[in-house]
């Protein structure tokens, strides 16, 4: 029976793959149809709106019925064909249809005389609509194509019937399109590097974002969750235990006179115990509901869900033993580490706080009977005041596992002049480009907008020297009048920038004035020059596209708004008090196709603006996450101090500033006395106030110049710049322990007072941090040994 059931299973298996596979496929097919459908049917209006210029043209005597049909079918029948071509094939989209567009223009361009005039702002248009989904290579065909086809439209009509051409003013045209390429590549280049920038930017805020989630809840020396975290999921596990009825357990877990482990062999190796401790915790609960934390110090808190007391004691007791049993005289001979732990059931009805203080109590009792070993909670009535963790401390700060700092300073920063470099190759080349666009990328950027408008000066340039003088469009005076102006708005902005004086201005790229100075030139050029008034329409055009790369999106209104206001002003105060050569319905035919089309390019130039003020947004908002996950690496979380980590860093470099200048310093390493007592007889919300007041009191009394950490625990480490242990040293930690005798540090216990014990070194030029930090550890274990409450130093 078994085999038979296999071998009728395997071919259902493998039809319903088949079928499964059949469907994905089907899916694929009608997902591609309505995407080229959808493409085809957004290029519609386009089309439409042309359609609709050349019928209004016909009434108006500018055009005839035949050329708008022949026109009209060729696009038909050039979409039908794309689309059953795309379907059949299912190649990319968006090509064809630019190719199929610029071929319409062309076709029109032949056939029909007043598309003559609008024919490059259809060219410019269809590119740059479509510009964010070309490729490079894409993009090169299509600009070629924008200008070859025209000239091809040329040399066709030229053929057929030489004299009806006007050599020269197509030849106009033709410039006119060549001078859009080096136009659509800057803009296309701006689009990319814009679209880069976004997509790099969105990913870097994204990860800073989940490393600042992670160094919320994360304790930075031993990478498990910090003590406001587990506060979080005591809250929420309380919510969880009081709707089911489920309740859980807790347990905490004190590392065994940890004390005498730094005592006895160095802090180093304290961090190690905690670091590998934390390990092994883990790795005993990897595979269960259960959350581990460290609680502050060498305490650590276990989350239990659903899980009874007995149950818990047993969990902890075999991680006790995994403790005992692991070999830590690996890394210190004579090194040995236990643990003690208490444990308490939390029930549906009762307090939280009742809770944590039945397993705080449990472990007293753990400790008094001779540590190294876990004991059962038993029900006890809440303190007076809450065990509440750690919550009106939380926005202080964390601290954060080294690797992860590491991680994060080698991020590089993203500021407001962030922008993709390119590498030179030549000396020679990269020497022309310094001298030409500067040698900061923020000026050379600004430099790179004025180069991409030179060709376009050149050509009206070129076409007042060589077209409009020649042929007496203008007399010789305005002609070399108006190649000034040219020269002047070419030069100027280039000037400006390249010496630096716009970088007073509020937008030192000088992009709109640029742009509000072309379109003045190319509308006077319109009003005043009847030869050239369709050129001047498509120059109009071709400057507002400048505004693609570098305008925010209230400037590209205010340019959109200015050409297109002034254009139609003119147009009718032409109409109402007359100009030469001014036939008003083909005037009017043509003002109007090119609003239509500054408008589009508004349009388009306000959505580029829209995405880089996103991006400076963006740019803005991970600067600050960056500084706030700096902040909170550099930060302890209980007492807002300096972290260890952070603090070695700042010793590191004292020490080589020592080393080079001879400017010696001291520390002093503080331990607060009988620390242990106050959260063995009064709970550790006390002693977190005891460690917040000390830290406080710390700060309104050292020195401007002094920087203070916490070491760990009850520890804390200062810093005594320029200063030896026997003179400014020792008296700022005298000053320090007289004010902290003197001040009452909890509200809940009035009577507690704190005193600490100091040992204080001065650096040994050319002594290790090592050995330096070691020598204060001893002359601290020193003021311990003498009776607390003092301070020792000694010279070596």
């Amino acid at each position: 029976m078994p085999l038979y059931q296999s071998s009728t299973a395997e071919p259902a298996e493998a039809k319903r793959r088949v079928a499964a596979a059949a469907a994905e496929a089907h899916g694929r097919d009608r997902v591609q149809t309505e995407g080229v459908a959808n493409h085809l049917l957004a290029s519609l209006s386009g089309y439409g709106f042309a359609t609709l210029f050349f019928c209004v043209a016909v009434p108006l005597g500018l055009a005839e019925w035949q050329q708008v049909l022949g026109w009209t079918a060729y696009n038909v029948a050039g979409l039908v064909g794309l689309y059953l071509v795309l379907k059949a094939h299912g190649s990319d989209p968006v090509l064809p249809q630019v190719l199929l567009k610029i071929s319409s223009v062309a076709v029109a361009y032949i056939l029909l005389d007043v598309a003559r005039s609008v024919a490059l702002q259809w060219l410019c248009l269809i590119i740059v609509l479509d510009i964010r989904r070309l490729r490079s290579g894409q993009l090169m065909l299509a600009a070629a194509l924008a200008v070859l086809l025209p000239v091809a439209g040329l040399v066709f009509r030229w053929c057929l019937d030489a004299k009806s051409v006007k050599l020269a003013d197509e030849l106009v045209y033709v410039l006119l399109s060549a001078m859009t390429v080096p136009i659509l590549i800057a803009i296309f280049k701006a689009d990319r590097a814009l679209s880069w920038r976004q997509r790099k930017q969105s990913t870097r805020m994204a990860q800073t974002l989940e490393q600042l989630s992670e160094l919320s809840i994360r304790d930075g020396l031993t990478g498990l969750y910090n003590r406001r975290h587990m506060q979080q999921l005591l809250d929420q596990e309380q919510l969880r235990c009081a709707r089911s009825g489920l309740g859980f357990s807790v347990g905490m877990l004190d590392i065994d006179l940890f004390k005498r482990v730094n005592d006895s062999f160095g802090h180093g190796v304290g961090d190690l115990v905690l670091r590998k401790f934390a390990y092994i915790a883990q790795d005993f609960f990897k595979e269960s509901p259960h959350s581990v934390g460290r609680w502050g110090g060498e305490e650590f808190l276990f989350i239990m869900p659903e899980t009874s007391e007995p149950e818990a004691c047993m969990l902890l007791d075999s991680l006790r033993v995994s403790v005992a049993e692991f070999a830590w005289e690996q890394y210190r001979p004579g090194l040995k580490v236990t643990c003690s732990g208490g444990v308490s059931r939390h029930a549906p009805t009762a307090a939280i706080q009742s809770t944590l203080f039945a397993a705080d109590a449990a472990l007293y009792r753990a400790k008094v009977g001779g540590r190294d070993r876990i004991e059962p909670g038993t029900t006890l009535q809440p303190r007076p005041f809450e065990l509440h963790g750690a919550k009106s401390t939380a926005t202080q700060g964390v601290e954060v596992d080294p690797s992860m700092a590491t991680a994060i300073r080698t991020l590089p920063h993203y500021g407001p002049n962030a922008q993709p470099t390119e590498v030179e190759s030549q000396r020679f080349s990269a020497w022309l480009s310094r001298l030409i666009k500067g040698r900061t990328e923020r000026m050379r950027n600004r430099v790179s907008m004025c180069l991409v408008a030179v060709p376009a000066y050149v050509a009206w340039l070129a076409m007042d020297l060589l077209y409009a003088i020649p042929n007496g469009v203008l007399t010789p005076a305005a002609g070399w009048a108006f190649a000034g102006a040219i020269v002047v708005q070419a030069v100027l902005p280039y000037t400006l920038i390249r010496s630096g004086v716009s970088a007073k201005f509020p937008r030192p790229a000088l992009v709109l004035p640029q742009i509000l100075g072309a379109n003045c030139m190319a509308l006077v050029a319109y009003v005043l020059i009847p030869d050239i008034r369709s050129p001047a329409l498509q120059v109009l055009c071709l400057s507002l596209m400048f505004g693609f790369v570098g305008l925010r999106p209230s400037e590209a209104r205010i340019a959109g708004r200015v050409a297109i206001g002034i254009l139609a002003t003119a147009l009718i105060l032409m109409g109402v008090f007359g100009a030469p050569a001014f036939e008003f319905r083909k005037q009017f035919l043509q003002v109007s196709m090119t609003i239509f089309i500054l408008w589009l390019i508004t349009d388009k130039s306000l959505g580029f603006g829209v995405i880089r003020e996103q991006l400076r947004s963006e740019r803005v908002q991970l600067a600050r996450a960056t500084d706030e996950v700096r902040y909170r690496m550099s930060r302890d979380v209980l007492t807002g101090l300096f972290n260890r980590q952070h603090m070695q860093q700042v010793l590191q470099a004292e020490c080589l500033r020592h080393d080079q200048s001879g400017r010696g310093f001291s520390v002093a390493l503080i331990d607060l006395d009988h620390f242990k007592r106050i959260n063995d007889s009064h709970g550790h919300e006390v002693g977190d106030e005891a460690l917040i007041g000390f830290a406080q009191a710390a700060q309104r009394v050292l020195r401007e110049t002094d920087v203070i950490c916490r070491w760990g625990g009850e520890e804390f480490l200062v810093l005594l710049p320029e200063s030896d242990q026997d003179s400014g040293g020792f008296a700022a930690i005298e000053r320090l322990r007289e004010h902290v005798l003197s001040q009452c540090y909890s509200k809940r216990v009035e009577v507690l007072r704190l005193s600490f014990s100091a040992g204080l070194a001065s650096r040994l030029s050319g002594e290790s941090l090592t050995d330096f930090l070691e020598r204060a550890d001893q002359n601290l274990y020193l003021a311990k040994a003498q009776g607390r409450n003092r301070c020792v130093g000694l010279a070596q």
